[in-house]
């Protein structure tokens, strides 16, 4: 999948201009960069265009990314900062791999066939994810979209499908869980509501939509609801 971008010159506060007119701000980052070899790129690129290729790709598929006459890049995406009120994309930042250099990264689990399962359709079991997400170790070009994990193969209340199960090419793709890591549990969907019985303890709850701050964007939709121009 590919997606073009361009260099950008503004930076900070003076971005909500830019997503006034349908663009996102972004960053292009490298291992180089990080030590110093390499310069941080700021970039701006279409914002549906964006959620397009975000929608399909994720964090875990790579994207190529035209930035002018330049060779193309090939990129993930490793953080999306949204308006907390709309919720919409307001940075992004891309990581520039290396083909040659393996990466760790997370590789979104995807559980199917739940609402085809006897015991869920009966209300007698409910299938639980225990983790959403798997860490791994390949080269890019090897990075699995998803791991995809059937329900149907829950045979009984008690059974749990473990990373061992996972489909995967481990003389590829190096997974950075124990085998006996448990992805997916068929429990009693009774026991589930008894333990959501009685009032909740809230209080240390912490309720965030945006990691830390880059170049100041992360107070842009603060901004925003104040600077009606």
């Amino acid at each position: 999948m590919e997606i073009s971008a361009k260099k950008r010159e503004i930076l900070g506060k003076k971005n909500r201009k830019l997503r006034k007119q349908g663009l996102l701000p972004g960053v292009i980052f490298s291992s180089d960069s990080s030590i110093g070899k390499k310069e941080v790129l700021n970039i701006t690129l279409a914002l549906d265009e964006f959620k397009k290729a975000y929608k399909e790709a994720g964090t875990s598929a790579l994207l190529k990314l035209t930035l002018g006459d330049q060779p193309k890049l090939n990129v993930l995406v490793t953080d999306v900062q949204v308006d907390p009120m709309t919720l919409a994309p307001i940075h992004v930042s891309f990581f520039e791999v290396n083909m040659k250099e393996e990466i760790e990264t997370e590789v979104p689990v995807n559980v199917i066939n739940i609402d085809e399962h006897e015991l869920v359709k009966s209300g007698e079991g409910i299938v639980i994810t225990l983790l959403s997400a798997i860490s791994v170790k390949c080269l890019p070009a090897n990075i699995p979209h998803e791991f995809t994990v059937d329900a149907l193969t829950l045979k009984a209340v008690g059974d749990v499908l473990t990373a061992a199960d996972l489909k995967v090419d481990t003389s590829k793709v190096e997974l950075l869980v124990e085998p006996e890591e448990a992805i997916v549990k068929l429990d009693f969907a009774q026991q589930l509501e008894t333990e959501e019985d009685g009032p909740a303890d809230v209080s240390a709850v912490e309720v965030t939509t945006a990691k830390e701050p880059k170049e100041g964007e992360a107070a842009d939709s603060e901004e925003d609801s104040k600077d009606k121009e």
